[in-house]
């Protein structure tokens, strides 16, 4: 592949960048010990998504060393969302990289900045800055969004009085309604379930193994109830699969392969009454649908983020394609909650050894 003419930027920092007492040494240990040390021990079940972040990791460090910054130089400066972008675009032109991979790369950093403004409050501006980077276009089949028609049509389709009707009806409603990932519905054990009782909630285990309660609306716990009676009896017991596949006596995790097929099939159905269903329903398109139409209702986007267990506000404002004044409202109330100033900057200043002091050779 030739290389591109891309060359780097100069610009002086602005007056208004926030400054931190962090000195290089401190940032980069904070940076080794995020990869090292807090992504092992809270990412330990994907070792994909570790190595994904050590990648993203490196390749700014690699970009940072042709602007010539060294380990005894590196500043909390070249996270300003200008570097950022001019690294995104260094990624495009000279690694050859696609936008899909150079937005997850980008969603790597901001996870580090969120981790680093735990380790000093200084740090946190960091954050909130790269939140003003837009993400590259990606070249990628559209968003797919359910209209509420179409949900109506897909909750249509399994009949209820079937036990399989009232399974693929029960996860749909779950998928849907609490706008969970598809791991999260098939992970679910019954003792997670407290419908029965005043909270009406159900406790979400969701990435990294936090957790969330949702509150359950009425209509998703009376087929629930229904289902658990049907499927596990008079006495349940609290750690079986609330979504299970009988084997040998046992009830093992529901794969999300057969989920997978049995949306197809009813997907396929529901189109006839609906032309607005997808023929490729996945699961996450009610996830992602069940967000919308909450934004559609009103609801905000810090809201928004808490229902869908995102750690990062920014990843909601990707995931619902946000209008740019909304971003800017959003990060310029997190700005003040933080007790600072959204502002961009730049500066280019250089260093070198950057791999070796992180372990990343």
């Amino acid at each position: 592949m030739a290389r591109s003419r891309y060359r780097p930027e100069r610009g002086n920092a602005s007056a208004a960048e926030a400054t931190s007492k962090v000195d290089a040494s401190m940032l980069l240990k904070y940076i080794h010990d995020w990869i090292h040390v807090h992504l092992l021990k809270h990412k330990s079940g994907s070792t994909h998504t570790w190595m994904s972040y050590r990648m993203a990791v490196r390749q700014f460090m690699e970009y940072l060393a042709t602007l010539g910054v060294t380990a005894t130089t590196i500043s909390t400066e070249h996270f300003a969302p200008k570097v950022l972008t001019d690294w995104m675009r260094w990624l495009k032109e000279v690694r050859g990289n696609c936008g899909a991979t150079i937005n997850a790369r980008l969603a790597a950093i901001r996870s580090m900045l969120h981790y680093l403004a735990t380790q000093d409050v200084s740090l946190a501006i960091l954050r909130v800055n790269a939140g003003l980077v837009e993400p590259m276009p990606e070249e990628r089949k559209g968003k797919v969004w359910l209209t509420r028609d179409a949900v109506s049509a897909l909750l249509s389709v399994p009949d209820p009085g079937t036990r399989t009707g009232l399974r693929d009806r029960t996860l749909m409603l779950l998928l849907y309604g609490l706008a969970l990932r598809i791991d999260e519905a098939l992970s679910l054990t019954v003792g997670q379930m407290h419908v029965d009782d005043r909270s009406r909630s159900i406790n979400i285990i969701g990435k990294g193994g936090r957790m969330r309660p949702l509150y359950t609306p009425p209509a998703v716990v009376e087929d629930l109830e229904r289902y658990i009676r049907e499927f596990h009896g008079p006495s349940p017991k609290g750690g079986d699969y609330l979504f299970y596949s009988p084997w040998r006596g046992t009830k093992g995790k529901l794969s999300q392969e057969a989920v997978r097929k049995r949306l197809l099939l009813i997907a396929k159905e529901a189109h006839e009454i609906c032309p607005d269903v997808p023929l490729g329903l996945s699961a996450h398109a009610f996830r992602r649908s069940r967000a919308q139409h909450w934004r559609e209702d009103g609801i905000n986007l810090v809201e928004i983020q808490a229902l869908l267990g995102h750690s990062d506000i920014t990843t909601t404002m990707i995931y619902l394609d946000v209008s740019e004044q909304e971003k800017r409202n959003a990060l310029e109330k997190m700005a003040v909650d933080m007790g600072g100033d959204v502002e961009k900057a730049w500066d280019t200043k250089t260093v070198s050894d950057l791999l070796a002091a992180l372990d990343l050779e």
